[in-house]
């Protein structure tokens, strides 16, 4: 087999190689990293690796000098695109959380200014309160401040908002 076929066997997206000869007649092979597709500078800044010898050495050994540092940096890139991708989606979901605790909060808050104005009336604003209730539920069905209004309501009140 020739040597651009195994090199077309390798198992690496992307290669690029280039060939420097020396005046000495010697070879410098230069493999630049290829890192698409990834955020981390460190990644993209890595270094490439070379190495120079005779024509006919090089010519003997590049397959087995390239495929190992080839594969395992492919590897390496693999990993981190995984990982920030893992970094990108739990970023979402802290977001979506906030997002979530937030809308709770302003729901709490418009329950709590209902029921702690001083002519809140149970049996008037019923409506209301389960309202504003059945909201922070929806988001958040084991909400504390939900539970301690519906006990406190069913141990104050003659009757009960629920």
């Amino acid at each position: 087999m020739n040597t651009l076929q195994e090199i077309a066997n390798l198992n690496i997206d992307k290669i690029q190689i280039v060939l420097k000869k020396a005046a000495n007649g010697t070879i410098t092979v230069l493999v630049p990293v290829i890192a698409e597709n990834v955020e981390d500078q460190a990644v993209k800044n890595l270094m490439p690796f070379s190495f120079s010898d005779t024509p006919e050495n090089i010519d003997k050994r590049l397959i087995n000098d390239l495929s190992k540092p080839l594969e395992e940096t492919q590897k390496f890139i693999s990993n981190v695109r995984e990982a920030e991708a893992h970094r990108a989606e739990q970023s979402k979901k802290t977001q979506a959380e906030k997002i979530k605790n937030d809308n709770i909060s302003t729901a709490e808050k418009a329950l709590k200014k209902i029921i702690d104005k001083p002519e809140y009336d149970a049996t008037k604003d019923k409506n209301k309160v389960v309202k504003a209730i059945k909201v922070i539920q929806e988001l958040d069905p084991e909400n504390k401040y939900v539970k301690k209004i519906k006990a406190t309501s069913l141990k104050t009140a003659t009757q009960s908002l629920f």
